[in-house]
């Protein structure tokens, strides 16, 4: 029932492709691209009853891709995004809701060079919500 938990439910409804996922911040030096960052908000409270008790959650999902090309990004982000809305993360100790996209997906060049490379890494931002209880 941690907050870990759900992280750990978003990333396991990541596409099963050769694309790796990191939790938090990427912990290699220098990953092979393209690579997915989860990083995973404690959820908010939304609804409170009257005697203050919580009931109900938001969760904020923000994935953020690297990769070597806008097509690739774009691709990713497909994938990625196909596989997460929709969908609902398992949790033990929580009941949450489905993920749904908000806001506007980004897809940008960045300032960042790898070695070997002569074009900048493009990155793309996918930004989403869901809606976790903790059950009784």
């Amino acid at each position: 029932m941690t907050f870990r938990a759900l992280a750990a439910g978003v990333v396991a409804l990541m596409p099963d492709d050769d694309v790796a996922s990191h939790v938090g911040e990427v912990d290699e030096p220098s990953p092979a691209l393209p690579w997915r960052l989860v990083s995973v908000q404690v959820p908010g409270v939304l609804e409170r009853s009257r005697v203050s008790t919580p009931h109900a959650r938001t969760c904020r999902v923000r994935v953020t891709i690297a990769a070597r090309t806008q097509d690739e990004a774009l691709a990713v982000a497909d994938s990625t995004l196909g596989a997460l809305e929709g969908s609902r993360p398992a949790a033990a100790g929580w009941v949450t809701g489905p993920l749904q996209l908000r806001g506007d997906p980004a897809v940008y060049p960045t300032d960042v060079v790898l070695g070997g490379m002569t074009r900048h890494v493009f990155a793309a931002e996918l930004p989403l919500v869901f809606a976790a209880q903790r059950q009784p």
